[in-house]
């Protein structure tokens, strides 16, 4: 199978899914994950109020999550341990998704 772009994608455990879920709020528009360091946007849970924002920032040509979260009001982090980090697998590309397929 050939990619012929690079689409991140995420192998997400039920324990990092169940904190997501547990740690969210109504006072929040999102719920973003940070580990080792790094702030994790496509591993967040966010509020379908900030539809309208996602809409703002496409028609403006502009994709990346980092700016997402820049722009909304009431956005809180979930921290993942180290371990937990470790778990969340970002698939960029094909040689990603077979060494995610042989680990197993």
């Amino acid at each position: 199978m050939l990619m012929k772009e690079s689409i991140s994608s995420f192998v997400l455990t039920s324990v990092i899914l169940t904190k997501l879920l547990t740690a969210y709020t109504e006072e929040t528009n999102a719920i973003v994950c940070k580990g080792n360091k790094r702030v994790m946007p496509l591993v967040a849970l966010y509020h379908k109020n900030c539809i309208e924002t996602c809409e703002a920032l496409l028609k403006r040509d502009e994709r990346r999550m980092m700016r997402l979260l820049e722009t909304l009001d009431r956005v809180a982090y979930l921290e993942l341990n180290e371990e937990q980090a470790k778990q969340v697998k970002n698939i960029n590309n094909s040689k990603d998704l077979n060494d995610i397929k042989h680990a197993s």
